[in-house]
């Protein structure tokens, strides 16, 4: 075979890219070596990222106060 296809799962936390975080790169490795491609994401997409995980960084939020509430 010369050609072959693996996938990972990686997991962030919904806040791990946030306007804050300065640079950030997104890095491809192939399983025959060789340099990585690497995607710098620009302020833009930095920003689109951040909006998009809006709910999830709220529902995370509502849930740590409900489980602080809980607590006795």
């Amino acid at each position: 075979m010369e050609d072959s296809t693996y996938k990972g799962v990686y997991l962030y936390s919904p806040d791990a890219v946030n306007p804050g975080c300065g640079q950030v790169k997104l890095e491809i490795y192939s399983s025959k070596g060789g340099e990585a491609t690497v995607k710098t994401f620009d302020e833009k997409t930095v920003q689109h990222v951040w909006a998009d995980f809006d709910a999830f960084r709220r529902a995370q939020a509502v849930g740590t106060q409900a489980a602080s509430a809980a607590k006795p």
